[in-house]
């Protein structure tokens, strides 16, 4: 999904109308933000507070899933448009707030083939509610007694008992997208030591305090704002201005000074608190060969500005998180080279041509004119102990990939790698990978590359998982000149230990994978589709376990000279005798219009003794899902 701003939902606190938070909203819609105020059915100012009187009795009848419907009602239309939401939940409003998270989060809707849906929670002092009368001296507790009046009648209303008392089963632990609370350190409507009972029973992901009362939108920024006029905090509520330290007065309209004020402290914090909802946040963990990767585990997030601050951040020694929210262009950065190279097949507008690699690659083929950007025939080294996640479909880097050399603990999730000198043989590898140990790969995408999307040097490289990713051969420039890339994924290590799962592996000719010196793959649940060559090759000392993947329309699935040992769970005997190994029997492929692919060795099935190993679905589970969710921009 594209990644844009989210629609902003706040949904009001108790005795509140939308009224109180319009200046806010208007701040957000100047900045590009859709921002949704339903009105609570269960707050109305009525006109009689004669309980006979029927507006007095609909306004008792109504409930907490009334206001949860009239949340839905709302959104409707946002989400038939594929619109993400973040909730924004202040005191009572984050009841109704979080039941309207059920069922339309984005994965939730994603299951039932819908775009868009619930991205994020933000509640503020959760959980507040009161009468009026008792509520004024608690919702602004940090306000003088004579300010509580002003104040108040930003908020005054009436509020359904019933909306106050109803329960439900779906609690704020059982919300599956990222939380955050807003804990108000001087609320004595919900005190913060409830506050912060709320905060760890509910599991959030995030806690932000602010010095203030229960309504800091109001009491806080006023404080400040008169704090920065060097008013005093006396007010004159019949001639309306303030004096200031000698007693001059000074004009300062009170119901333009609370809406200065509510619009500057919403806005400030809505932006701080959407900043670490709107970047992706680490979805999932490692499977397979890679489990327990941690990365850079809790450091606090990064954000590189440009593409030094992003090396800088990927080579240092310093654990660290890295969010990357837009194109890193390395492309030129490090100059552009201008030499002899060579054009091994054919020199036709289709064909790839060739750098001469070290200088002496080319050999006899026929020498002609290149011109590349270095940056990309060499990538970042990066450093242990990494993370690097990409914003929804913003994390990319161009004309330049990734090299883990001699490193551990890193795990990249949600960025696209692409135009390393497309039309160039070493024009550029998206993911090399040299005596490593404990990477995961996740929901990466890799595009228009001179060479390999992933490569294994010779140096051992073991707890590798790469998965959910999306490798797109489609080029105008290619080895067979027909627009399929050859260079696919390259384990030439000694003693490799990979999992290649949920991957989809398309329009490519070869290389998928080469499976050769002594790498041990284990591909469960990817799926190989509009193959014009072969996907798999190797050597004599290659193994891999194949199972619940799918191929369709691949030309040849294995090479017919492959020596090494090979298992593809070809009938139920097979499937069978790989228990003893996995705890489970081994899924059956699919062949969709494929070549043939009937391997049952087991010499090699010893080698997953004390390995983590991935999960296996059937294969028509695969082809259904793996399709719509490899690759970056899906998380």
């Amino acid at each position: 999904m594209a990644e844009s701003k989210p629609v902003i939902a706040i949904v009001p606190g108790g005795f509140c109308s939308p009224e109180v938070y319009q200046p806010v909203a208007n701040i957000l819609e100047q900045d590009g933000f859709t921002v949704i105020i339903p009105r609570l059915t269960v707050t109305k100012t009525l006109t009689s507070k004669d309980p006979t009187s029927t507006e007095f009795k609909d306004l008792s009848n109504k409930g907490l899933l009334d206001d949860v419907k009239e949340i839905h009602d709302r959104l409707a239309s946002e989400l038939e448009k594929g619109s993400e939401v973040v909730i924004f939940g202040h005191s009572y409003g984050s009841l109704p707030g979080l039941l309207a998270i059920e069922g339309h989060t984005v994965a939730e809707r994603k299951a039932k083939g819908l775009s868009g849906g619930i991205k994020g929670y933000v509640a503020v002092a959760g959980m507040g509610s009161s009468t009026c009368d008792a509520a004024k001296p608690l919702f602004f507790s940090d306000l003088p007694p004579e300010r509580r009046d002003e104040a108040w009648k930003l908020v005054l209303g009436s509020q359904s008992q019933k909306s106050l008392s109803d329960v439900s089963d779906f609690i704020n632990s059982d919300a599956t997208i990222p939380k955050t609370y807003v804990l108000c350190e001087k609320d004595q409507t919900v005190p913060p030591e409830l506050q912060e009972m709320l905060i760890q029973a509910g599991g959030f992901d995030k806690v932000e305090k602010l010095s203030s009362g229960h309504f800091p939108f109001v009491s806080q920024f006023l404080r400040r704002i008169i704090r920065q006029n060097r008013v005093s905090l006396y007010y004159n509520s019949d001639d309306g201005f303030t004096q200031d330290e000698t007693g001059s007065p000074v004009y300062l309209l009170a119901s333009s000074t609370i809406a200065i004020m509510k619009f500057t402290l919403y806005f400030s914090a809505l932006t701080a608190l959407l900043t670490p909802i709107t970047a992706q946040k680490l979805s999932g963990s490692a499977q397979g060969f890679a489990q327990g990767v941690t990365g850079g585990g809790s450091a606090a997030a990064v954000t590189p500005k440009n593409i030094q601050e992003l090396v800088t951040y990927l080579t240092d020694k310093t654990p660290r998180v890295i969010v990357l929210d837009r194109t890193y262009d390395f492309i030129g950065s490090e100059g552009t080279v201008k030499e002899k190279g060579c054009a091994p097949w054919k020199t036709g507008a289709g064909c790839q041509l060739a750098i001469n690699a070290a200088g002496n690659w080319c050999g006899d083929n026929p020498k002609v004119d290149v011109t590349y950007s270095k940056a990309g025939t060499s990538g970042i080294n990066v450093a242990s102990d990494k993370t690097i996640i990409g914003v929804g479909n913003k994390g990319i880097i161009k004309g330049k990939g990734l090299r883990f050399v001699n490193v551990k603990n890193i795990i990249v999730q949600n960025i696209h790698i692409t135009n390393l000198n497309p039309q160039y043989v070493w024009g550029g590898d998206a993911f090399t990978f040299s005596g490593t140990s404990k990477i995961w790969i996740d929901h990466c995408t890799t595009s228009l590359l001179g060479r390999q999307h992933y490569v294994f040097g010779r140096d051992k490289s073991t707890g590798i998982t790469l998965s959910n990713n999306h490798i797109d051969g489609r080029t105008q420039w290619s080895a067979g000149c027909d627009g399929y890339h050859y260079w696919t994924i390259e384990m030439v290590g000694q003693g490799d230990q990979i999992t290649l799962q949920n991957n989809l592996i398309e329009h490519t000719a070869g290389r998928g994978p080469a499976l050769s010196a002594t790498t041990f793959l284990h591909a469960v649940n990817n799926v190989w589709r509009d193959i014009n060559g072969h996907a798999i090759e190797g050597d004599t000392a290659g193994k891999g376990l194949f199972e619940g993947n799918v191929f369709q329309n691949v030309k040849q699935v294995v090479v017919p000279d492959f020596k090494g040992q090979l298992n593809s769970c070809p009938d139920n005997a097979a499937a069978s005798a790989t228990q003893q190994y996995l705890g489970r029997v081994c899924q059956g492929n699919i062949f969709i219009s494929s070549g043939a692919f009937n391997r049952k060795d087991t010499g090699f099935m010893s080698d997953f003794k004390g390995l983590p190993i991935a999960r296996s679905t059937q294969a028509t589970t695969a082809q259904s899902k793996v399709p719509g969710n490899a690759g970056f921009g899906k998380i």
